[in-house]
């Protein structure tokens, strides 16, 4: 049976844009983090693949990142579950250099700094 877990869209020790805030930068932090992700982790076993997912909250829109994967059957053993919950175990702290120098060009980096600050009154 196919099943997934959801993952930040960055590394954990890095901030992220907020929830609400642009979806353009949401989006190169979500590609930058699966990019990432397949340099460092590839190749994937049979079965698993990464998804950009879009959600929806009361502050606004926001992405994580899917792994999906076959799971078990409790006899054999899936490959791509195996993976799935090593990569979860082992999600990357910091951007690498490839990630770091494309966000970087695309003015995310000074995008974060600067970010608005949502408040709840905003949203009522």
């Amino acid at each position: 049976m196919r099943n997934y877990i959801e993952m930040d869209s960055t590394p954990l020790g890095e901030k992220c844009i907020n929830a609400g805030n642009s979806i353009e930068m949401q989006e190169l932090e979500v590609k930058a983090m699966i990019d990432m992700i397949i340099r460092c982790f590839d190749p994937f076993p049979e079965g698993f693949y990464l998804k950009r997912n879009r959600n929806y909250h009361d502050f606004g829109i926001y992405y994580d990142i899917r792994l999906c994967y076959e799971e078990g059957d409790g006899v054999v053993d899936s490959h791509s579950e195996e993976f799935t919950f090593y990569l979860e175990s082992n999600w990357p702290e910091k951007w690498d250099d490839e990630a770091r120098g494309f966000l970087e060009s695309q003015g995310y980096f000074k995008y974060l700094k600067n970010q608005p600050k949502s408040t709840i009154n905003q949203f009522v």
